[in-house]
């Protein structure tokens, strides 16, 4: 919880909004982090969760286990702001 917390710090000090994700395997393994470059990128669907979604999505196609995989069922989404 500390990188995500810290992955928000990170993206206010770049311009970004004060939001982070990150999404876990099955296994425990931390996929990715995405945080909010909605402003910055000026992309309305950059949003920290879908930044991690898209990013996680492409790693874990990377492991054997999960190759052949389209979503991320079964993975958990962890959001954070930095309040």
């Amino acid at each position: 919880m500390n990188d995500l917390h810290q992955a928000s710090v990170d993206s206010v000090k770049a311009g970004g909004g004060p939001f982070s994700a990150a999404i876990i395997a099955p296994d425990g393994m931390v996929m990715a982090f995405g945080v909010n470059r909605v402003v910055p990128g000026h992309d309305a669907l950059a949003h920290g969760e879908v930044s991690a979604y898209r990013e996680a999505l492409a790693r874990a196609r990377l492991r054997e286990e999960y190759r052949d995989i389209t979503d991320l069922s079964g993975f958990t989404l962890v959001t954070s702001s930095m309040t």
